[in-house]
């Protein structure tokens, strides 16, 4: 007698794993993922011709996932931003009391690493890219202005926490901080324009060059350091 086939036993077929979404450690590496793309193409790009849907599609990602973590292309942009930042700034010193310097070396050791990090040639493409496109898109300005703010705000308590509190309200930390500030900037202009290669002996006497016109303007220590009056 022959079998029917649904007499025959049937060996059960195991289920294809459902994909479903995917756990949060796999979703944020993607996200990780993208934004290093993402911060490849917009150096290379520019701000303006870079657009999301060009991400999306050079990553594999949707439109719709990008945006659900970053609503608008400005704020993609500021979390590429603020990766190039921790990239450069990650081995940054942290100077505080206990450290046995003067006033003036801990202002060298500033002076120093913020240099050595902002002119590599990742921080400097991301600068070149302000100046070509910030005029036309504020945006570009306002993610820089928040990033530098984030930069300068350990000096700014660096600088209230070395000076005596007389000096410190008279000076204004939030003026010096500026002031430490543009001389970086000036520099970094330099460079981002000439594209010049930085030697380490270029950085030493940007470094020197730079904390004695901020010694001698900002802090007034060319007449002793005994400045009475804020500077305006």
């Amino acid at each position: 007698m022959s079998l029917r086939p649904k007499d025959i036993p049937q060996t059960a077929r195991p289920r294809a794993p459902s994909r479903g979404r995917p756990t949060v450690d796999v979703a944020e590496a993607r996200i990780q993922e993208m934004l290093a793309r993402a911060s490849d193409m917009f150096l290379q790009q520019g701000y303006g011709h870079t657009t999301v849907a060009q991400i999306a599609l050079a990553t594999g990602m949707s439109k719709k996932t990008i945006y659900a973590r970053y609503p608008t292309k400005e704020a993609l942009f500021r979390a590429v931003v603020e990766r190039v930042g921790q990239e450069q700034w990650a081995c940054f010193p942290t100077i505080s009391l206990q450290d046995d310097l003067t006033f003036e070396q801990g202002l060298r050791i500033w002076a120093r690493e913020l240099i050595r990090a902002a002119t590599t040639e990742r921080f400097q493409a991301l600068y070149r890219l302000l100046l070509s496109d910030g005029t036309r898109f504020p945006e570009i300005e306002r993610v820089f202005d928040g990033t530098f703010h984030e930069i300068h705000a350990p000096f700014r308590q660096y600088l209230i926490a070395n000076l005596d509190p007389q000096r410190a309200y008279a000076l204004l930390p939030d003026r010096i901080n500026f002031v430490f500030a543009a001389g970086l900037n000036s520099i970094l202009f330099h460079y981002a324009i000439g594209r010049v290669a930085v030697s380490p002996e270029q950085i030493e006497r940007d470094t020197s060059e730079m904390v004695t016109v901020f010694l001698r303007g900002a802090l007034g220590e060319a007449d002793g350091g005994h400045r009475q009056t804020p500077l305006t």
